[in-house]
């Protein structure tokens, strides 16, 4: 679906067999929106991983619920929305993880976000009326 021509959405369950239909949507609607092939890829990444996320933790426990996503250019930025109405998640109880330490010793958990941070130029997270809402921020300089 598309709104005015510079923003897409796309609804979705959130299944991991839906992760494909999701690359698929970034890629097609990004190229609608000029979106350079670096900044493509890089939005596909983090959402993939934040949406991984949201079907393995936010849902947990009940049916799987819906994600959807609104991807949109506004000038040199490229802007990739996610909400669900899964379970609220503080990003403040997210650790940074420890590249230096073995694989091994690593802790569990935190490396998603890692990534996220290091293919975006920013984000933002909240959670109002049961729906969290994600937005990535990609620079297209």
């Amino acid at each position: 679906m598309t709104d005015g021509g510079n923003k897409h959405h796309l609804e979705f369950e959130a299944d991991l067999a839906n992760l494909a239909l999701m690359a698929e949507f970034i890629e097609d609607k990004g190229l609608e929106l000029g979106l350079p092939d670096e900044a493509r890829r890089a939005l596909e990444l983090a959402t993939d991983e934040a949406v991984t996320n949201v079907i393995s933790y936010a849902y947990e426990g009940r049916e799987h619920g819906p994600v959807r996503l609104t991807l949109s250019r506004i000038g040199k930025k490229a802007y990739l929305v996610i909400e669900d109405e899964g379970s609220g998640f503080d990003l403040a109880d997210v650790k940074e993880p420890n590249l230096d330490a073995p694989l091994e010793e690593r802790d569990i958990g935190g490396l998603g976000w890692f990534f996220i941070k290091e293919m975006t130029n920013g984000y933002t997270y909240e959670r109002n009326g049961g729906v969290n809402r994600l937005t990535l921020v990609k620079y297209l300089d």
